[in-house]
This record gives structure tokens, sequence and C-alpha cells, in this order.
């Protein structure tokens, strides 16, 4: 990866940590010293607009911005379990930025906006990129080709292997494309033998790679980081195809985008019937509106919708978040998440109707296919649907995440007590912060 000329946010978590580096930086600072007034109560939470709407409760003293300072009712108060995702973006919904609602509708903890306009931090993205008329590519091609790119680093390779459909693309494609002085690692785990028993088969009987076992004592590792391999992992396998709505939804697939907002298994945060959401209600679906327009062709159906939420704000989430949990993140680069490039971006968005065959067991066919062509397993190919691997390893829980900040040059910030990481202060606050985004924030109070 190409060195960053200026420093960038890689990875940031929310929670005590961000509250703590908005208050310290202060982003929102008023040239005019009397309009104070005005910015405290956005940062300290006090509702603006009616003072009365403050709810007194412990989470008070956790998260400085409990609720929202417009008329209406916070709609993330009490959603316990994912509290430490949710304070750090929600400044934002004073000014009509809804960036957090759209990513709780594709279950993403932080929003990366790809198209660079509504981001809170200043994060380090992959753009999404134009597609030249008329260009188009197989599949088979491509995997293969991202599979020579990464052989010609001449470093030996780490596969994270889960057995799931994304990972074994990844692994075929190696395989294709190894040539005898290549070393391949296989980096897996006893649940990645009964996700795909047929295929471990086969890996067992080959004498040019090498197994590595994992278990939660060692899958966060900092060995596999600093002993000049890369670690290949299958994001963003899902954003490429963006959608889970077949699993639940298979004959609402094709109704309009704003149904699947009445659906009880959405994570719609203005869904609850409360006449106190009806100010945000309106904000969303216009903001909403907006920016799918930004999409590369039309939305229409919720399929469209959730994918092009995914592949907009949930890509740089899920090819960032495995160094967030390690205990020493700084070789990040040493990642690379195998479908991240340019070209499959663009297939992702020329082949949106060869993702499924209309059910949930055809979901990301055209990598079923390509895994067929290689092993043969009738039934992996006909019955094999999307997991959750990682889970079935290690857990994920947040203790197993310690670092809150994360920037290109490497240097990382831990989650501690009391305060700031004395190092962030280091850091310039445009660094951290988007500062176009905050600037036009600050023209608007």
């Amino acid at each position: 990866m190409e060195k960053m000329a200026k420093d960038k946010v890689v990875i940031e978590l929310g929670g005590r940590f961000a509250n703590r580096l908005v208050r310290y930086y202060n982003p929102l600072e008023l040239e005019q010293p009397q309009q104070e007034w005005i910015r405290d109560p956005i940062l300290s939470g006090t509702n603006v607009l009616n003072p009365k709407n403050i709810k007194g409760c412990r989470s008070n003293q956790v998260f400085w911005y409990n609720n929202i300072p417009e008329p209406g009712k916070n709609p993330y108060f009490g959603i316990a379990d994912r509290a430490y995702s949710l304070s750090s973006h929600r400044e934002g919904e004073y000014f009509g930025n809804y960036m957090r609602v759209l990513s709780e509708l594709v279950r993403c903890p932080i929003p990366y906006d790809r198209t660079g306009e509504f981001n809170v931090y200043n994060y380090f993205i992959d753009p999404i990129p134009k597609v030249p008329q008329g260009w188009n590519r197989t599949f088979e091609e491509l995997v293969l080709e991202r599979a020579e790119e990464i052989w010609n680093l001449n470093k030996p390779v780490r596969v994270w292997y889960s057995g799931g459909i994304d990972s074994t693309v990844v692994l075929i494609s190696l395989l294709r494309t190894k040539k005898p002085e290549h070393e391949l690692i296989v980096f897996m785990g006893e649940p990645s033998k009964v996700e795909n028993p047929i295929f471990f088969e086969v890996l067992k009987k080959m004498d040019n790679i090498t197994i590595q076992w994992n278990d939660p004592s060692n899958f966060w590792s900092f060995d596999n980081w600093c002993d000049d391999s890369i670690n290949v992992t299958g994001e963003p396998g899902d954003q490429v195809y963006g959608s889970f709505v077949l699993e639940n939804h298979e004959d609402e697939i094709n109704s309009h985008w704003s149904n699947m907002l009445q659906w009880e298994d959405c994570c719609y945060m203005y869904k609850e019937d409360d006449y106190r959401l009806d100010y945000h209600r309106p904000r969303f679906m216009e903001f909403a509106e907006e920016y799918i327009k930004k999409c590369p062709f039309e939305i229409k159906n919720t399929f469209d919708f959730t994918w092009w939420l995914a592949f907009s704000i949930k890509w740089q989430w899920t090819t960032s978040y495995i160094p967030f949990h390690l205990e020493n993140p700084s070789n990040w680069h040493n990642m690379i998440s195998f479908y991240n490039f340019p070209e499959m971006q663009m297939w992702s968005i020329v082949n949106h109707d060869l993702k499924h065959r209309g059910t949930w067991k055809t979901y990301k066919w055209p990598s079923k296919e390509f895994i067929y062509e290689y092993n043969k397993d009738n039934n992996y190919l006909n019955n094999k649907t999307k997991e959750k691997s990682i889970p079935k390893t290690v857990s994920m829980i947040n203790k197993f995440a310690p670092n809150h900040l994360l920037m290109t040059s490497g240097k990382f910030y831990k989650k501690i007590d009391d305060g700031l990481d004395p190092e962030i202060l280091r850091l310039d606050k445009w660094d951290i912060f988007n500062k176009p985004v905050w600037k036009k924030w600050q023209t608007m109070l």
C-alpha cells in the first residue's frame, strides 16, 4: 500500500474515547466567544430547543450526546448492545447528516462514506471507481488476476481461510496461480473443516501448502503481522454482493427500496410508532433519497438499496476491522483484503444482475460457480449459504478491540480508563476530523 502523504484515520471506534476526543479537540469551536452557549449544549448533550426533553439516566455519565438537540426522541437511547459505537457519529444528525442511520440498515458499526461527502472523521477511503463505457470482465478473470498481483509481491501469503464462500474463492485463486517457489500458508481452525469438509479433504492432501491452525489463543497473534508475510482475507466479499435481504425476504427483493424500513428485522432507528420521531423521519428520508442518487445506477428495489449502502458505507469498515483487534496493529499494511481492488468494484457495479438467482441459496452465485469448477462439490454449490465465520473461532466482543484509533502511518491509540492517550495530543486536529464537514457545521450553528 502506498504511503499516505498526510496522516489519515484507518479505523475509529466510538464510545468514551471518541467522546473525550471531540471534547478535547472541539471541532465546533466558534470564533465568537459569545456564541459558546450554542456550542456547549451540543457537546454536552443538552437539548438546545427544549431542555425539558433531557432524560436523566446513568448513560449520561458515559455518553456526552445522549439527546439529539432537536425536538423529538433520541432513537439510540437504550440500545445497550450497540451503544459502544453509537455516540461518535450522532452529532451529524443535528446538521441533517444521517449516515449513522443508513449504516445501521446494513449492520455497520461505523459509517465510512466512500463518496467522500459526509464523513465525520478524516477517513482513509478507497474511492468508488468510475466504470468506462462498455467495460466488462468475468469474475474468474478478475480473481485470478488479483491472485497473480498478490504473488508478485514476492512474499509468503497467509490466507485467512474460514471455509466460507469468499475465503474459498481466495484460496482457490491463489492455488490456481501458485508457482513452485511461492509459499502459501492456510490459516484455519476446526470450524473451517466443518464449514467446507470436502474442500478440507483436498487441502490436507496437498504437499505444497502449509496449514497453520488457529484457535482463540493465537487468532490475533501479532507474529502473523511481522514475519514478512502478507495476510490475505476474504473481505469485502460480502459487500461485492452486498445484501442479506434474500435471507429473510425473498418475496420482497423487488419491492420499492423504502419498504425495507417497515420490516421487523430492519435496524431502522426511526421505525418505532412514536410521534416524537416525526421530526427526524422526513429529514432522514430526504437524506436517504439524495444519497441513493450517488449510486452508479438507479436504485429501485430493496436489493439495490442494501447493496448500495453496503458497497458505499460498509466496504471500508470490513477492509479495516481486523487490525483493530490486534494488540499491536501498527503493521496493518501487511493485510490485503482480496476483493478490495477497482476492477472488482467495477464488476459489482456492471453485473448487479448476476449476484443471485432469486433465492438465498443462489446468493453469491458467480463465486459458488468458480468454486465448483475447482472441486465439483454439488452440495456446496447448491446449498452453501453465507455464514458469520470468525465468531465460530473467536469472540468479536468489544473487549477484544483495544485500539480505538489507527492512523495510516501505523500509529495507534488504545482505549484507556481515564482521559486520552497522551500520544494522541501530538496529532493535528485535522488529521483526525474531516475539516470541510465540521467547518460546514460551524456555519450552521
